[in-house]
């Protein structure tokens, strides 16, 4: 009897087994490379002749973000992505926002067309009317969402420094904290324990575009550290689009039996020029896609950034580990905007941000069942003093803005193994967050503001491997989003009284891997409550009583021959105004981000190092930020095509080359990287709302050089 249940049961599993690698390999829903190690000699070999370079889901890698620890994405009830630096050498993305518009969930627009001006948002925030940021972006664990507009600025942190990047959807608050809501995106620069590694780069491209960067890293006995010079200099597509852009970053860890120790810090010093909007009259000019608003006659921006953070891991026993992690953000900008018909804005800002995070992990068994217990700490710090000077034939006039807030956090996580399959997780976290926000019109009566949240974040999760090869997830969990201080004390009105954006999700998930085949399937529904948008026709910022955003994220990766790879994703994002008693927002789609897109794309490891990459970005038609009736036309779908060629030759023993060359938007696909409908007054003076677009670069170039020294 035992022996016909043993053959049973290795019968069922065998059939699971074999319907996991073909359901993997047939439905559009799956994700990419595995990246795990295989049994036997045989299938090792054959894995070692295909590079881990594949450039779209990896959920063959460890997993830290979405726990905060140490875990195979496998076992993650989340859809998870680690890219390693291999991966994104070999997409030719020039940026990271250029790497991230081909991951499902996120969605990239841009007001410019150089590096500033970005926006990634994930499952469908993307709605052009915010001024916040419900996607948390963090580089080694150190935030660096801005405290005034609560958005990251992607033009400080350069490609050429990340050694791997990590992407969660989904609310991740229990964890994370304010942001965390469509997920966190965790970049790490810290270079790998190893050999004094020297790598130089230089790149040229058109629109007069300059890139280069000298990075050195390595281990001498117990200290690793590493020093990287970048810089990148560009006229832009469009007129008055410059951007020049110097930086410098360094890092040392020390590492001892039982604790390390380590310090970064960083210098980015850069000047952006903003075009601006175009309307239809002004497309059809002379200079037509590549000119600059012409009311605008000289929008631009100084940046100057710095940063330092530390960190301390101490294991007090083999299953015991305290990490103490503080930082320090302090950025300063000078923006000067000037119309030629109403006058000249000069802004100062000057921002300050300060935190520390505690943690404890502890890894032990209960009674033979593998268990992680977390508990954390956290305390930010923000400062943002911004002095406004309007410019008109009436005179000048200023607006004074001191904005603090301190926020505390405590977390505590679960994560339990009912056996080897089944895994448990569940957590909460508190917050409470006080603001002081203070206005002052020079002649004028001061507005003073202090908010005070308080807020609990739970989530629970059960993960379930059916086979080796597949398992499945489903979770709930609430996220949150605080004001930020450009939304809590605008330019224009009086400091608004905003509640803060709560939402609760559910989602259920496959996820599969096999020696070729790997991806995933999501299904997520989000009910958000007070969701922060700009009101466009009482030009400030508002709570909606109840959004509900839904989708689905698909993606998939087969390896079809030991030298190709070839990929898939999809995303929907179904974003809809459920309740709320303004009728101009009731019952409508959330604009901007599209409804349908996806990616398809190969990479092909040829003889001789060379390496082709092509991919295809699809994007669904959208409406414009603003208009919630479509009484203007939607921005059109578009595909951009993208082709990438690399020769990466083997020059000695301790010298390695690399020769680029990427083509970009190869079919010259005319589209638009934002659009919004635009009113020029409000109230009785109110003219005919105008389509209004930031156009993206058309078909363009680079050419890449470069040498890697290990010594």
């Amino acid at each position: 009897m035992a022996a016909s249940l043993t053959r049973r049961a290795e019968t069922a599993e065998g059939i699971l087994r074999t319907l996991c690698i073909l359901l993997t390999a047939t439905l559009l829903a799956f994700g990419t490379p595995a990246g795990a190690e295989t049994p036997d000699d045989d299938a090792a070999s054959a894995a070692a002749a295909v590079p881990d370079t594949r450039p779209i889901q990896d959920i063959g890698k460890v997993s830290i973000t979405a726990t905060r620890g140490e875990r195979d994405p496998m076992q993650v009830a989340g859809n998870v992505t680690v890219l390693d630096r291999a991966q994104i050498e070999a997409t030719g993305a020039r940026s990271i926002p250029d790497l991230l518009r081909r991951q499902t969930g996120l969605f990239v627009t841009s007001t410019t067309s150089n590096p500033a001006g970005v926006q990634v948002e994930a499952r469908g925030f993307n709605n052009g009317g915010a001024l916040g940021s419900s996607l948390l972006v963090q580089v080694d664990g150190r935030r660096v969402n801005e405290a005034d507009t609560g958005n990251t600025d992607w033009s400080l942190i350069p490609l050429d420094q990340i050694e791997a990047i990590e992407i969660v959807r989904g609310p991740v608050s229990a964890i994370y904290g304010d942001n965390a809501v469509g997920g966190v995106i965790n970049i790490r620069t810290l270079p790998q324990q190893g050999p004094l590694r020297v790598t130089g780069r230089g790149r040229i491209g058109r629109y007069d575009t300059y890139d280069g960067s000298v990075r050195a890293t390595g281990t001498l006995g117990n200290v690793t550290g590493s020093l990287l010079y970048s810089g990148y200099d560009t006229d832009g597509y469009r007129d008055r689009s410059t951007f020049d852009h110097e930086r410098v970053d360094a890092s040392v860890e020390y590492a001892g039996n039982s604790f390390a120790v380590g310090a970064k810090g960083g210098y980015d010093d850069n000047d952006r020029e903003f075009p601006g909007a175009l309307d239809p009259l002004e497309l059809a000019g002379p200079r037509g896609r590549r000119g600059a608003d012409p009311d605008s006659v000289g929008d631009e921006s100084a940046v100057e950034a710095y940063y330092v953070q530390a960190w301390m891991e101490y294991f007090l026993s083999d299953d015991i580990q305290l990490r103490l992690e503080p930082f320090y953000n302090h950025r300063t900008d000078d923006v000067l905007i000037s119309t030629a018909t109403s006058g000249q804005f000069d802004i100062q800002t000057e921002k300050r941000s300060a935190g520390v995070n505690a943690q404890l992990r502890v890894d032990r068994q209960i009674h033979g069942h593998e268990n992680r217990f977390l508990a954390g700490f956290e305390f930010l710090y923000n400062d943002v003093e911004t002095e406004s000077t309007f410019i008109s034939i009436f005179g000048p006039s200023t607006l004074l803005i001191d904005s603090e807030r301190e926020l505390y956090s405590g977390y505590v996580q679960e994560e339990f193994s009912v056996n080897e399959d089944i895994l448990l997780s569940g957590g909460v976290r508190i917050d409470r967050a006080r603001y002081d926000i203070e206005t002052l019109s020079v002649g004028g009566s001061p507005d003073r503001a202090r908010p005070d949240f308080t807020l609990w974040s739970p989530r629970a999760s059960i993960t379930y491997r059916f086979v080796e090869c597949l398992s499945g997830y489903l979770s709930y969990s609430r996220g949150f989003r605080l004001p930020n201080f450009d939304e809590d004390a605008p330019f224009f009105g009086s400091v608004p009284d905003l509640d803060e954006q709560i939402s609760d999700s559910l989602e259920v998930g496959l996820k599969a891997r096999s020696e070729r085949v790997s991806g995933g399937l999501s299904f997520y529904w989000m009910w958000v409550e007070d969701e922060i948008l700009f009101d466009p026709m009482n030009f400030s910022n508002t709570n909606l009583e109840r959004v509900r955003h839904r989708g689905i994220e698909a993606s998939i990766d087969v390896a079809v021959f030991e030298w190709l790879s070839v990929y898939a994703n999809y995303t929907l994002d179904d974003v809809r105004i459920t309740r709320e008693s303004d009728s101009q927002f009731r019952g409508h789609r959330m604009p901007l981000t599209p409804l349908h897109r996806g990616t398809v794309g190969a990479t092909a490891w040829l003889p001789y190092s060379f390496e082709i990459n092509a991919n295809l970005n699809l994007v669904g038609s959208r409406k414009l930020a603003n208009d919630f009736g479509g009484d203007l036309r939607d921005l059109p779908r578009y595909e951009v095509l993208d082709l990438f060629f690399a020769w990466r030759p083997k020059i000695t023993e301790h010298i390695s080359g690399e020769l680029t060359l990427g083509l970009y938007n190869v079919a010259n696909e005319k589209y638009n990287g934002f659009g919004a409908s635009l009113t020029p007054f409000s109230g009785p003076f109110a003219s005919v709302p105008t389509r209004f677009v930031n156009p993206a670069v058309k078909r363009t170039w680079q050419v890449g050089l470069s040498f890697t020294v290990t010594l």
